[in-house]
């Protein structure tokens, strides 16, 4: 790899993968977890990612690219964790505890990826992309202070959460 381009074509197919990849990962997060408000949380995120691949499509679309698949390591991580600390078999409150992590770590992932990438698009004067970038980042971090918010109340309420 040698160009900025390059690199920019190389995190938005990793991002993509990512994006699919979550969408399994989200619903099994929103059908284990035992807080209701928890469940919710992770089922706005299946829908918020479903939002993004749609941008992401957009994004090939006006390069005139077709999306492949790149792994996502980070993406990979996150999963291979979640799997293995089920293997422990938490009881419903440590599950949940551990679910919230999982979901602050994807949006973390996700914020800095989407941050990269517009910094990138920026970078190549890709306008078009860059807005299309940027409310994916929003929805991100807007995300990720919602989780924030509810695992401060449910830790306060005493309910099932960190």
């Amino acid at each position: 790899m040698e160009t900025v381009q390059q690199l920019f074509d190389y995190r938005l197919q990793n991002m993509y993968t990512a994006e699919y990849d979550l969408l399994d990962l989200l619903q099994e997060l929103a059908l284990e977890s035992g807080n209701l408000r928890l469940r919710r949380a992770f089922a706005e995120q299946h829908n918020q990612t479903l939002r993004h691949i749609k941008r992401l499509e957009r994004i090939f679309k006006i390069r005139g690219r077709q999306p492949s698949e790149i792994r996502s390591p980070e993406m990979e991580v996150i999963i291979r964790m979640r799997r293995t600390f089920s293997e422990e078999r938490p009881t419903p409150l440590i599950r949940d505890i551990f679910n919230y992590e999982v979901g602050q770590k994807i949006q973390n992932f996700q914020i800095a990826s989407y941050e990269t990438l517009t910094n990138l698009a920026l970078r190549l004067d890709m306008e078009p992309v860059v807005k299309l970038l940027r409310d994916n980042l929003q929805e991100e971090k807007t995300a990720l202070y919602a989780l924030g918010l509810l695992v401060r109340r449910d830790g306060r309420d005493g309910e099932q959460a960190a």
